[in-house]
């Protein structure tokens, strides 16, 4: 009787014991599953795009939930974007080794990388280089080489494959001044989607429409893209959805076009033997955005979708070798 009695104690303090763990990983699992739901409840009040919803999931491991924070997707890389600097009298030299410096902290990385001559190689020692103001003083007609230099922007961020630049070449420092701060050109983020192969490059705003009823021109330069071997290029007008049209009939929306970027020294900017600055203008890469001629509103997160082949493909509909989106964060509509 003793052995029968000691064995039902002993089951019943084991049946008490799993009956305990089994409520115990149920509440568990329900304390997660809260969390979870308060999680996404707050994620979609945030004001962010769709593709940063996308650039966050949470993790399955409970202790990264109960700390109540976004945890990147292995997918996704956010590029960090310096800052243009000063290149006037530096030597080609040195230009080369911030270049290389840029491109190996870069996800275009690569132990042989040197800088293409064909779109670096006609740099001039010692010489000026246009600012980022892009302008030129009224009373002398030369243009501004002092500060952070135009084609910096594009030396110190490899990731910037394709950019638009405002086409506001030849006018004075004070009219561009009243319509641009020269800051709406330099994107406030820039994340890599390995999955897709994808480049999403946000800019805060992309349009100088302070003055009524003029409309605003750029070019999209492909400087980047061209030294890291993505030399053919078509904006694909079906997945974008930024108000834009192309300056010429023939252009990168319904032909593939291949990049002819380089810097080289030029005389526009009237300076004494020259500048260092970037060239050509290639007509099929200038758009218009066009300013409301009335009163206009704010839309979010429109995008110019731009597929990139380093060798010419048969079509545009054919696979990229690498997309950048180009989302622009606010902008004008009728």
């Amino acid at each position: 009787m003793n052995y029968i009695a000691i064995f039902l104690v002993l089951l019943a303090l084991f049946v008490q014991f799993y009956e305990g763990l089994f409520a115990q990983k149920n509440k568990s699992k329900h304390d997660e599953e809260s969390i979870r739901k308060v999680l996404v409840e707050k994620r979609e009040k945030l004001n962010i795009s769709d593709e940063e919803r996308q650039a966050f999931s949470f993790k399955e491991e409970p202790e990264v939930i109960a700390k109540s924070k976004y945890v990147p997707s292995q997918d996704m890389i956010t590029i960090p974007i310096n800052s243009p600097v000063p290149l006037s009298y530096k030597t080609k030299k040195e230009i080369y080794e911030l270049r290389k410096k840029y491109v190996q902290n870069s996800i275009f990385a690569d132990p042989n990388y040197e800088p293409s001559e064909a779109v670096f190689g006609q740099i001039i020692d010692n010489k000026p280089w246009v600012s980022m103001k892009l302008c030129q003083y009224e009373s002398t007609h030369k243009s501004d080489i002092e500060g952070p230099s135009e084609e910096s922007r594009f030396i110190n961020n490899p990731a910037l494959l394709v950019a638009p630049e405002y086409a506001f070449y030849g006018y004075p420092c004070e009219e561009k001044a009243r319509r641009n701060n020269n800051n709406n050109e330099t994107p406030i983020s820039i994340k890599y989607y390995k999955n897709k192969n994808e480049l999403v490059v946000t800019y805060k705003k992309l349009m100088f429409c302070n003055i009524p009823k003029v409309d605003t021109w750029f070019a999209l330069k492909g400087l980047n893209a061209r030294d890291l071997g993505y030399k053919y290029a078509y904006v694909d007008k079906s997945k974008s959805t930024f108000n834009f049209k192309f300056k010429e009939e023939y252009n990168a929306s319904n032909h593939v076009v291949e990049f002819q970027d380089f810097i080289h020294l030029g005389g526009s900017c009237r300076h004494e033997g020259g500048c260092n600055n970037g060239s050509p203008n290639q007509p099929p890469l200038n758009f218009v955005y066009p300013c409301p001629k009335g009163e206009g509103k704010f839309v979010q997160n429109k995008i110019i979708y731009i597929k990139l082949w380093k060798e010419r493909p048969s079509s545009p509909q054919q696979k990229a070798d690498i997309v950048e989106k180009l989302v622009i964060r606010d902008s004008w509509t009728e």
